[in-house]
């Protein structure tokens, strides 16, 4: 697996594979371009889908130029459709490339509108990695968009919800997937032989994207993040119904810094069943996110 390009900012290593179609897939911020790996690989060795794997040196949520000359480079070696594929900031980067790359579609599970500060949307977990230099006009915008488009967040997480409304508003025909109480871990329950790949298959064909989506949220059932989630969501009103959740799972596996890092503190073995804070209650409940209904002090600023 060669890498086809590579410069300060990213490296493209291509697979070849079997499929009708070749996937561009962009990994998460935790990923280093080494040569050799990239996100989708595990999908590639098991089942001979074509990709080819854009892989960050750094969080830099792909710079556009680094992309526009990969995609320049990529050009000779395609012979098939192209599909996107990424998570967070490799989500952002199906949406925001989708047009430079030539895509005929792509999932994007948990993505970015920006991450730019001065965007002014409700979340800024990521606006450290934000660089002038690298990100000038971040933001996603419809002219970017290209082919069917799936996107698949949590409805009820509302920092990726702050970034999910205005791309929803950008064009209705983007596909939304709403898998709740999985917060910014929706790419979890995307199995690749039984949610992504008859997904890949369904954008490219034109078939529904529904028989797979409803695969997608009955997997999210057998997440122990979901059952976390949910039952963080129902302490407040119902807190019998949050402990018979929490007991009938394997909380053993769960280290206790790790439930607290999830805000679950009141799951830690031995914990007593109390009023959560009011940063919990305060955090929002389930809602269906409209295409229109994006940060307000964004709309005032003419955004």
């Amino acid at each position: 697996m060669p890498v086809v390009f590579e410069d300060a900012h990213l490296q493209v290593i291509h697979a070849p594979g079997s499929t009708d179609y070749a996937v561009a897939a962009f990994n998460t911020r935790d990923t280093r371009a080494n040569g050799s790996t990239f996100f989708g690989r595990p999908i590639h060795e098991k089942y001979g889908v074509e990709f080819f794997g854009f892989v960050s040196r750094a969080a830099n949520w792909y710079p556009a130029a680094s992309v526009a000359a990969a995609a320049a480079a990529i050009r000779p070696l395609r012979r098939k459709p192209l599909i996107g594929y990424g998570h967070s900031q490799g989500g952002y980067a199906v949406l925001k490339h989708a047009r430079r790359l030539d895509l005929v579609g792509g999932v994007a599970s948990g993505p970015q509108f920006s991450i730019d500060p001065a965007e002014g949307l409700e979340d800024s977990r990521f606006t450290q990695h934000f660089d002038p230099a690298l990100h000038r006009d971040m933001r996603i915008r419809a002219e970017e968009l290209q082919g069917r488009l799936v996107l698949a967040y949590d409805p009820c997480f509302r920092p990726d919800v702050a970034h999910v409304a205005p791309i929803l508003a950008l064009s209705p025909a983007i596909e939304p997937l709403r898998l709740p109480y999985m917060h910014h871990r929706t790419v979890q329950v995307l199995s690749p032989r039984a949610v992504l790949m008859p997904l890949w298959e369904a954008i490219l064909s034109g078939g529904p994207v529904a028989p797979a989506a409803r695969v997608a949220r009955q997997a999210r059932r057998q997440s122990r993040q979901y059952t976390l989630y949910l039952s963080r969501a129902l302490l407040p009103r119902r807190p019998a119904l949050a402990a018979r959740l929490l007991e009938r799972m394997e909380l053993a596996g769960l280290k206790p810094d790790q439930l607290r890092d999830q805000g679950l503190c009141w799951a830690v073995p031995g914990w007593r069943w109390a009023s959560p804070p009011r940063r919990w209650r305060s955090s929002g409940g389930c809602r269906r996110t409209g295409r229109t209904a994006w940060s307000s002090r964004a709309r005032r600023r003419g955004r």
